[in-house]
């Protein structure tokens, strides 16, 4: 098969944002546990500063 010049690296872009926003979701669904755990364990006003200040 051939593709264009233009094509690869467009092809391997989306990829590269496809990559970026399935992490993007697993970091914050992540960071959603953390707190919920963290919050049973009365450590929200860590984690609200650590998120705020970032």
């Amino acid at each position: 098969m051939f593709l264009p010049m233009f094509g690869f690296p467009c092809a391997f872009g989306l990829l590269d944002v496809l990559w970026y926003l399935c992490f993007v979701h697993l970091l914050r669904v992540f960071i959603f546990f953390f707190e919920t755990c963290c919050k049973s364990k009365g450590q929200t006003i860590y984690i609200h500063t650590y998120r705020t200040h970032r």
